[in-house]
C-alpha cells in the first residue's frame, strides 16, 4: 500500500473485541522498499455503569470516566450512564471526576475478552474544598421558605442572624445588647456570595462573576468583577 508522506496510525480489527492499533508510523523519502509490519491482535472488552451526583448539581451530563494511565475514557449522558469500549483485557483503576465534585477511584476493575463489565453505581459528593459563599436574603420577620445551603438572613423580631446548613437554621450572629432596639435599616439587595477557587499561582481561566482565589505569587486574594472583566483585590 502506497501512502503520501506523513505520520499515520494503523488499525487492524478482526471484530469488535479483537484488534490492534500501531501508532506513529512515519512514511517519508527515506523508505525505499516495502516494510512488513507484524500486528498482534489484542482481545478487548467494555466497561459500563451509571453515576449519581448531588440533587443540586447542574446535571448528570459530562462527568468524565476514564481508565487511569490510558487514553480510554467516556462522558456520562443525561441519565448518568456511560460506556468505555475497546479496553484491552486486564485489571485497571477507574476514575470519576467533574468540576465541583470529589474525584472517586475504583480499583481492581477486570476487563474480560468480549465482555461488558458492569460497574456498580458510583455516587460523587460535592468537593468541600470549593467554597460557596453566603447568600444574603436580607432582613425578615420569619425564615425564608424552601432554603438552600448557605442562605442567611437577619431575623428582625429575634435580633439574630441565621444561616442554613442544609438541614437547620444555625445562629450566625446576634445583637450584643439585650432589651435595646433601634431603627431597622433598609433591606439590602440579596447577594450571590463568592465562589472560592482555592490557592493558585495565576488567575483561573474563563472566570465568572464572584469567583475568588488567593494568588500564591502575589500573596493577595482576588474576586472577579464581571461587569468590568477584571479581578479586584479582596485583601493582602
Amino acid at each position: 500500500m502506497k501512502s503520501p508522506y506523513g505520520i499515520y496510525n494503523l488499525i487492524a480489527k478482526q471484530n469488535r473485541y479483537n484488534g490492534v492499533i500501531h501508532r506513529n508510523i512515519t512514511v517519508n523519502g527515506a523508505i525505499q522498499s516495502a516494510t512488513d509490519l507484524v500486528l498482534k491482535l489484542t482481545a478487548t472488552g467494555d466497561l459500563s455503569g451509571t453515576v449519581q451526583v448531588p440533587s443540586d448539581y447542574p446535571n448528570l451530563t459530562g462527568v468524565v470516566v476514564f481508565v487511569t494511565g490510558t487514553s480510554y475514557a467516556a462522558y456520562t449522558d443525561e441519565r448518568g450512564g456511560y460506556t468505555i469500549t475497546g479496553v484491552p483485557v486486564g485489571t485497571y483503576t477507574l476514575a470519576f471526576m467533574a468540576p465541583g465534585l470529589q474525584q472517586v477511584m475504583v480499583n481492581q476493575i477486570v476487563v474480560g475478552s468480549g465482555l461488558t463489565t458492569p460497574i456498580p453505581l458510583m455516587t460523587l459528593a460535592k468537593d468541600t474544598a470549593t467554597f460557596q459563599g453566603i447568600v444574603w436574603k436580607g432582613s425578615l420577620s420569619a425564615s425564608p421558605a424552601n432554603p438552600q445551603i448557605n442562605w442567611a438572613y437577619y431575623h428582625t423580631i429575634e435580633g439574630k442572624s441565621y444561616i442554613w446548613d442544609g438541614s437547620t437554621w444555625q445562629i450566625l450572629a446576634q445583637n450584643g445588647l439585650t432589651g435595646l432596639t433601634g431603627p431597622i435599616g433598609p433591606q439590602g439587595i440579596p447577594g450571590i456570595g463568592i465562589i472560592w477557587q482555592g490557592s493558585l499561582a495565576a488567575a483561573p481561566a474563563n472566570p465568572q462573576l464572584n469567583w475568588a482565589y488567593y494568588n500564591t505569587t502575589e500573596k493577595k486574594a482576588y474576586t472577579f468583577n464581571s461587569p468590568y472583566a477584571y479581578f479586584d483585590v479582596m485583601y493582602f
